[in-house]
């Protein structure tokens, strides 16, 4: 009788589990779909392409834990990438808005373009793929960084950067799939 109850005790509590797994996953993709759908609304009554992009890296800085974020988006020949929306500290760096980087010579840009997968940089310092940007990071701060791809039409047409200047501060798993989810929703 002990068993038998045990048995059950024991099938009560993983069906609870299993419910509490489920509640929390919906109330995630809840989560999800409401910023999806306010960063499309706001999207929807701008514009220009500057315009949308800024309310992207606005509405990224606000579900992810990183200290900047960046937009560039490449010209027609795919020589250069340009940053065009951004959101920082002025307390801590300057903007970049405009910076152009060179295509050619940039491992980390050339590699995201090519795979059309993000990369993360654990450190910005010793990684083969920022060899040639590392001057510009370290003025910057950047410690670590996600660079994702902003593919239309199966096409790269530039890159997010989502910038960590603090060795305590991380980007989550989570905080990462949604990121992707809303610049997949941008491009």
């Amino acid at each position: 009788a002990v068993a038998s109850q045990l048995v059950t005790h024991m099938e009560s509590l993983r069906l609870s589990e299993q419910t509490e797994k489920a509640l929390a996953e919906s109330q995630r993709r809840s989560h999800e779909l409401i910023i999806m759908n306010r960063v499309v609304g706001k999207v929807s009554q701008v514009v220009g392409m500057q315009e949308s992009m800024q309310i992207i890296v606005d509405e990224l800085m606000e579900i992810t834990t990183v200290d900047q974020i960046r937009i560039a988006l490449l010209n027609n020949d795919n020589s250069k990438i340009t940053i065009i929306a951004e959101n920082f500290d002025s307390k801590r760096n300057k903007s970049a808005l405009g910076q152009e980087l060179p295509v050619a010579g940039n491992k980390l840009t050339q590699e995201v373009i090519h795979t059309q997968k993000p990369i993360f940089i654990h450190d910005c310092q010793t990684s083969p793929f920022t060899e040639n940007i590392r001057d510009m990071l370290a003025e910057q701060h950047i410690k670590s960084f996600l660079v994702m791809p902003i593919v239309i039409d199966n096409n790269v047409i530039g890159t997010v950067g989502l910038d960590i200047l603090d060795e305590q501060r991380y980007i989550t798993d989570d905080q990462i799939r949604l990121a992707e989810t809303l610049i997949l929703q941008a491009g």
